[in-house]
């Protein structure tokens, strides 16, 4: 509501102006992420061979890739891998 009201919004400081992609930096993998859950929760997995995943799934891979250098001048993200475990911690505990 303070921005709405032309006041400077907190956290931004002298940072350049424009789109902020608010993202964790780098990329993972289906299987990464897997394997990152595996180390907080036990469960049977379904494994499927490459060629099934690609039959039962509508886009396989995701190539959704935001630049986040201009955040990174004024703020420093934790990688994807990290927020993940994170994330993990919080929810199923460890």
């Amino acid at each position: 509501q303070q921005a709405a009201q032309g006041h400077q919004r907190p956290g931004l400081g002298d940072g350049p102006e424009g789109v902020y992609n608010v993202v964790n930096r780098g990329a993972i993998t289906t299987m990464e992420l897997v394997e990152i859950a595996n180390e907080f929760r036990s469960w049977e997995p379904l494994w499927l061979t490459q060629r099934e995943f690609e039959a039962k799934v509508r886009t396989p891979r995701s190539f959704c890739i935001l630049d986040t250098a201009k955040l990174d001048k004024i703020y420093e993200m934790s990688s994807v891998q990290d927020a993940l475990r994170s994330a993990m911690r919080k929810l199923f505990g460890g």
